[in-house]
């Protein structure tokens, strides 16, 4: 038999924002099975489902968008549809029609997205891992899938970050090659009444913990082996020039469409060092981020900041 259909990722539309600039995704069906087993038979004799846990992940450039539509602590999505879009490939010949209805969708109509993690490096792209989570709404399935449909949602590819500086307790350290912030995500996930779908989803706790490696081993001596009290703290992410404009490979950095990740509380201590013979000599720093108080966050993203000179 010859192969008739192959599809690509199209992309992700949520009620608000279409997300097309995705490096890698997964859909997963989350399907936990059980097995029974009758006393000295060695095969099963009955399989079933114990529950199943929908979920897509996927990975993002789009980090400006993502940070306005999530937060830090994710976003209810119950208010529309979350669609993630296959797009048909067409044989000796490139991708079918968007309007034509041939595509591959699969819709959750009560969704929480968050993210779980950005991480950049130096003069490369920074990206976000984010996770939507189909839950159960008492009658409907948390994911339809649907073939012969139309596509939703035009792909872009319109923003691009790099790592910019980092400032820690008001000082610039040189020489940062690589840097990434995990919020340490963790949920809440409940069914009810042995239903197999989950029907419940939010944040349990976050834990937000920044790590980074550079060339200036000079953390051993500013944080002290055994670290440092953190009362101001900044990563930047700069934002790339869409196509060089103006002959810059960036955005100004006075003008507020940089990425910067701040708090002002917590530890920070430097890692590890390491190197080769004629390898450079890499430190690596950690950071534990917490809130000044019991009702503040403990960091803040934003994607409107410029980046000052010298960054402070």
């Amino acid at each position: 038999m010859a192969v008739s259909q192959v599809y690509v990722l199209h992309g992700v539309q949520t009620p608000n924002v279409f997300y097309g600039q995705i490096t890698q995704h997964a859909n997963s069906s989350g399907v936990d099975q059980m097995l029974q087993y009758s006393a000295g038979y060695p095969v099963p004799l009955y399989r079933g489902v114990r529950g199943a846990k929908p979920i897509v992940t996927f990975t993002t450039t789009q980090l400006a968008t993502l940070i306005g539509e999530c937060g830090i602590y994710g976003v209810d999505q119950s208010g529309g549809n979350v669609d993630l879009y296959y797009r048909l490939a067409t044989d000796r010949g490139s991708r079918a029609s968007p309007t034509a209805t041939v595509h591959y969708r699969f819709r959750m109509q009560n969704a929480f997205m968050f993210w779980r993690r950005i991480q950049a490096n130096n003069q490369g792209e920074a990206t976000a891992e984010v996770t939507i989570y189909g839950l159960f709404d008492g009658t409907n399935p948390p994911v339809v899938p649907a073939g012969s449909t139309a596509l939703a949602g035009t792909p872009t590819a319109a923003e691009s970050f790099g790592l910019g500086p980092i400032v820690i307790n008001g000082s610039v350290y040189s020489g940062f090659q690589s840097a990434s912030l995990d919020l340490g995500v963790e949920l809440i996930e409940r069914s009810d009444q042995s239903d197999p779908w989950m029907s419940f989803c939010g944040i349990k706790q976050l834990n937000p913990i920044v790590t980074a490696s550079g060339l200036n081993p000079a953390a051993w001596t500013t944080l002290g082996v055994l670290g440092s009290n953190l009362t101001s703290f900044i990563l930047y992410l700069r934002k790339r020039n869409l196509d060089c404009a103006g002959d810059a490979a960036y955005v100004a950095d006075g003008t507020s469409q940089h990425i910067a990740v701040s708090s002002s509380k917590g530890m920070i201590m430097p890692q590890q060092s390491s190197g080769g013979g004629n390898t450079e000599l890499i430190t690596g720093i950690w950071a534990g981020l917490v809130s000044p108080d019991g009702t503040s966050d403990p960091l803040s993203v934003s994607a409107a900041a410029t980046i000052a000179s010298p960054a402070a």
